[in-house]
């Protein structure tokens, strides 16, 4: 289940598009950063921790206006502990999805992370992330 966070530091464009599909259609391209932890800390061996954030964006739609979204994420924030010698620390972000959500009306931003961590005693977190949206939506 993702966690819900606040998206900050947020710009939006918007701009009328024209698709293959009949219609005036919107474009918004929503970018942003969201604050959000994945950390691990290594007992000894390859340690891994994942998390999945999930942010409610702009534009607000009704049924049916929503067609498509993009979303690209990045690690924004990070800071690690070496354990020793040979530390071998890992971060990255495993995936970005946009698509509608039906109970807020808003499009939906899920972000999953990954960070890994060895020898003992080493800890690597993930603390910001930064992202884009893009979504095409049929204006009513």
């Amino acid at each position: 289940m993702a966690i819900l966070v606040n998206p900050a530091n947020l710009q939006k464009l918007e701009f009328n598009v024209t698709s293959a599909e009949p219609g005036p259609f919107r474009l918004t391209i929503v970018t942003g950063t969201f604050d959000g932890a994945v950390q691990v800390n290594s007992g000894g061996g390859w340690s891994t921790n994942s998390g999945s954030f999930k942010a409610l964006l702009d534009p607000l739609l009704a049924a049916g206006q929503f067609r498509k979204a993009t979303a690209i994420a990045a690690l924004a924030g990070r800071s690690c502990t070496p354990g020793g010698p040979n530390t071998i620390l890992q971060w990255s972000v495993d995936d970005a999805q946009a698509t509608w959500d039906d109970e807020s009306g808003k499009v939906q931003l899920i972000v999953d992370a990954t960070v890994s961590a060895q020898p003992a005693n080493a800890i690597s977190t993930v603390t910001r992330f930064m992202f884009q949206v893009t979504t095409l939506a049929k204006i009513a």
